[in-house]
């Protein structure tokens, strides 16, 4: 259920540790490891079975979340940092992504990764940047990318419920602002995109820190210009929501797309070329 009455405010940080302390609550078959900060606030409160602290090993890691999804645990891991993900590539791209194939549905390598992904301005080059276009290449794992604290817990409780491997990409610059969040446990569609603000001028495309960014940007050019643009927030990168794209594209027939990442093969330049495939008569310039 989305939406629930009672909220408080929180950081987003802050609605990844209430969200994973009331699916471990009420999910015994439910296990967190890593060596993020939601391991170090939780493992007091549970025993050493559920949450476990662990030696920094990301390719040992994913690969015991996945022998543990086939014997049918939910395994969470927190590895801090999406660079870490590097290091278990092996894993994730050669097993975790590939054996729903080549067992013939027979395995379930279901996990969920939390990781921050994005600029981060307390860290140096390998802690600050985007592994967004890596992952969503692989359409076996769910890409998931929120926009705040409130989409953060409901994207993550859905997550932990999927029947698919999912890297969670939290990013730095959403992690510390607070929102109003729902108390109870609730979740959020991981599989369509959010309509931030309606309009009709111009389609803004994007996701993450960079919806709020948007947002602020479609109210200024309101005043400035008069101008009424949507803003469609992805929430899920894997499966993207083609529909709720091309619907609006073909209503406002401007698109500008906003995307923290290297401009070449990122996953603006899918969308771009899914916009020109499937708008083409819609569109009123290149």
């Amino acid at each position: 259920m989305e939406n629930p009455k009672k909220t408080h405010k929180i950081s987003a940080k802050e609605a990844i540790i209430e969200c994973l302390d009331q699916k471990l609550s009420s999910n015994k078959n439910l296990l967190l490891m890593g060596t993020g900060q939601t391991v170090f606030n939780l493992k007091n409160k549970f025993s050493s079975d559920r949450v476990r602290a662990t030696p920094i090993s990301e390719a040992t890691l994913i690969g015991m979340s996945i022998g543990a999804a086939r014997l049918g645990h939910k395994i969470v891991l927190d590895l801090m940092m999406a660079n870490f993900l590097y290091l278990a590539f092996d894993q994730i791209f050669n097993q975790a992504a590939q054996s729903h194939t080549m067992y013939g549905g027979q395995t379930k390598d279901h996990f969920v990764c939390i990781a921050l992904t994005g600029f981060n301005k307390h860290g140096g080059y390998q802690h600050s940047n985007i592994q967004n276009s890596l992952f969503t290449s692989s359409p076996q794992i769910k890409i998931i990318c929120p926009a705040n604290a409130y989409e953060a817990k409901g994207l993550l409780s859905a997550a932990i419920e999927a029947k698919e491997p999912v890297i969670f990409l939290m990013d730095f610059g959403i992690s510390s602002q607070k929102d109003l969040v729902p108390i109870e446990s609730f979740n959020i569609p991981i599989n369509k995109a959010q309509i931030a603000r309606s309009g009709q001028d111009l389609t803004i495309i994007t996701f993450g820190a960079q919806v709020k960014n948007s947002c602020s940007a479609a109210e200024s050019l309101k005043n400035e210009l008069g101008l009424e643009i949507e803003v469609i927030n992805l929430r899920t990168l894997v499966p993207l929501d083609k529909k709720t794209i091309i619907q609006s594209v073909r209503k406002t027939q401007k698109v500008f797309i906003i995307e923290e990442a290297i401009e070449a093969y990122s996953l603006s330049a899918y969308i771009s070329c899914l916009i020109q495939e499937s708008c083409y008569g819609f569109i009123k310039q290149p």
